[in-house]
């Protein structure tokens, strides 16, 4: 399964450059940036979880990987953008179970994608230093997760799963705005996902990305 990110990755390129107008070229490149994911857990119908009562902290990491723009001659301000990122977060929530004495529980999720990436490009000005909007969706495949409930009683601890079994693929939404100039292009993005959903849960991600990129190859005009 961990193939078909690079799979779509391939196919929508070579998709895209066949029925774009001609001509066109390619530029590739790399790609790095912070992203800070804040996850949230919600019941379905008439459920109560334990997820569902935890607040989690923003979860800050690092990110990075390749993009391939494809960029039309006769529509210079005009790009499409094929990103493939890894991309992770580890959140934990705060106390939260006011039991008797020392006792303390806690939450933990990790988890680790690779992220397709799929955007519009639209640049405002054809000045040296270019500034541009974005739009586009973010498929992605789950590589490795872990979840926990830690239960402190003072003397002993216990620790059991804090989710059901969850989904291997993630599908989100992004928009996004920056400025490029020569070889370098600076940006960021906003993000909202479905994540992990767990059973008879959802569990809505919003991330923020602060991304640096820089063109290696430039296609031939």
């Amino acid at each position: 399964m961990r193939p078909a990110c690079c799979w779509i990755f391939v196919c929508s390129l070579t998709t895209t450059t066949a029925f774009a107008q001609k001509p066109v070229y390619v530029n590739w490149g790399l790609t790095l940036g912070v992203s800070s994911t804040q996850l949230q857990f919600k019941d379905k119908g008439g459920a109560q979880s334990t997820a569902s009562g935890l607040r989690f902290d923003r979860s800050t990491d690092l990110t990075g990987g390749l993009f391939a723009e494809i960029k039309f001659v006769n529509a210079a301000w005009l790009s499409m953008r094929n990103d493939l990122t890894h991309r992770k977060y580890d959140a934990e929530s705060g106390d939260s179970y006011n039991g008797v004495g020392q006792t303390h529980a806690f939450g933990s999720v990790t988890a680790s994608y690779l992220k397709y990436s799929l955007s519009v490009r639209a640049a405002l000005t054809r000045t040296a230093l270019q500034p541009f909007i974005t739009a586009g969706v973010s498929p992605s495949l789950l590589l490795s997760q872990d979840n926990s409930y830690l239960i402190d009683y003072g003397v002993t601890q216990a620790r059991q799963p804090l989710l059901g079994s969850v989904r291997s693929f993630e599908f989100g939404f992004y928009g996004g705005a920056g400025l490029g100039y020569s070889r370098f292009s600076g940006e960021v993005r906003a993000e909202m996902s479905n994540g992990l959903r767990p059973t008879d849960m959802k569990s809505p991600v919003s991330s923020v990305y602060v991304l640096l990129s820089y063109r290696l190859l430039e296609g031939e005009q």
